[in-house]
């Protein structure tokens, strides 16, 4: 269902084009052969209009008003909803335009659903062999000029992860843990989890973007109030395979 308005203007040096005109589309799912999963949207309000605003880069530190969105003419998207594996979907604001794009979403997802949609839109996204909850309020801008990678940042409150660690015999279990995706680095606060039978409370700190594996220094601040050295003993330790019984 859409409804456009096409306008021709004829000036001295070269006649100009103008599109503007809004729609709505729904009942289909977006898959991907990439993570193997479909996903089925609400119904998705679009809008192509004339548009006069800051720059997008300005649209990640705060969420922005309908008219400071996007300078020149572009396509807005939304708000519609999706469900990621929780009771309530996530709400989704976007926009394009020439040269660039912007991303919005809000809600509570799956970590795992989560990470698989952002793989799914092409955008960079770590592959953790985890699940748990997330509350989540992000932003990305990426510009469409040499494909650059596009940037992400936001807030996220975490409950009830489960993770596999490479190197580790048991699974970190987070509690809760407030993460703040920054410019140039991931901050994780107020972190309560259980490794290796101790629970621990602190924060840490890692790089976002670093060219060797030596420049990727984590700070960290954690403690528990007991360490048992054969939980550690344990869980860095490794098992040798079980081998078939016959």
């Amino acid at each position: 269902d859409t409804d456009f308005r096409f306008r021709r203007e004829n000036s001295a040096k070269e006649p100009h084009v103008t599109w503007t005109g809004q729609g709505e589309t729904g009942n289909f799912g977006i898959s991907s052969l990439l993570t193997a999963t479909t996903l089925f949207p609400d119904k998705i309000p679009f809008s192509l209009t004339l548009g006069t605003a800051q720059d997008s880069r300005n649209l990640l530190r705060r969420s922005p008003t309908s008219e400071e969105i996007a300078a020149g003419p572009h396509l807005e998207v939304g708000p519609f909803k999706l469900s990621l594996g929780r009771p309530a979907p996530i709400v989704v604001n976007a926009w394009a335009s020439r040269s660039e794009y912007w991303l919005s979403i809000q809600g509570d997802a799956s970590i795992q659903r989560l990470l698989q949609l952002a793989r799914s839109v092409g955008l960079p996204a770590a592959q953790p062999n985890a699940d748990g909850i997330a509350k989540i309020d992000l932003q990305t801008v990426g510009s469409w000029s040499a494909f650059s990678p596009a940037i992400t940042l936001g807030q996220a409150q975490l409950r009830s992860v489960r993770a596999e660690v490479r190197g580790l015999n048991e699974p970190l279990e987070i509690a809760s843990a407030n993460v703040a995706l920054m410019p140039d680095e991931v901050q994780v606060k107020d972190v309560t989890a259980s490794l290796a039978g101790s629970a621990w409370r602190g924060w840490l700190a890692l790089p976002r973007q670093c060219s060797l594996p030596a420049q990727c220094l984590v700070r960290f601040n954690l403690h528990a109030d007991t360490i048992s050295t054969d939980g550690w003993n344990d869980l860095l330790t490794a098992h040798p395979r079980k081998g078939p019984w016959y």
